[in-house]
């Protein structure tokens, strides 16, 4: 399993933390929705076009969360905030610290047509003599990347997309 302090993912995020946090705390799932908190887990206030994370901080607290990730402070709530200027470029730096902690391999499919279509075939050909897995659907952004390497158990496939030349998802790997 893996872990990461609070502390260390604080620092990585350029987050400012209220309360501080204690280096003694560790975290081992990182949920995308606040339905999937447990005990233990950091909680990223992702806002989307319909729905704002930083409504839900309250109930990752009731379900175990230690710590949340948020762009504005959230009253009455009583774990630690780790404050960014966004949750989204947050979770891509958790994503990669997770990366980063896993000896697991990956296999990162990249082009502009046929990724789905290989990473497909890779996976099926590895999945004869490895534990496999390959990443959900299109999962292949700025959310999608991040959300696929902190679910990095068994051997990974992705498929890897791409706005602009700058901007591959591979870099955070």
């Amino acid at each position: 399993m893996i872990t990461i302090p609070l502390f260390e993912a604080s620092v990585a995020v350029g987050g400012r933390s209220n309360p501080q946090i204690s280096p003694m705390d560790y975290t081992y799932h990182i949920p995308q929705r606040s339905q999937e908190a447990k005990e233990g887990t950091l909680f990223i206030a992702l806002c989307g076009n319909r729905v704002d994370g930083h409504d839900f901080v309250h109930e990752a607290e009731q379900k175990g969360a230690i710590a949340a990730v948020v762009e504005k402070e959230i009253s009455n709530v009583k774990i630690p905030q780790i404050i960014v200027p966004s949750t989204v470029e947050a979770f891509g730096s958790l994503g990669k610290i997770w990366r980063c902690r896993s000896n697991i391999p990956l296999v990162a499919v990249t082009g502009s047509v046929g990724k789905t279509t290989t990473k497909e075939l890779i996976s099926h050909v590895l999945s004869i003599k490895y534990n496999t897995h390959k990443g959900r659907k299109n999962y292949n952004n700025q959310l999608g990347v991040p959300i696929e390497l902190l679910r990095l158990e068994k051997i990974a496939i992705y498929q890897i997309g791409s706005i602009l030349k700058t901007q591959l998802w591979l870099q955070i790997t």
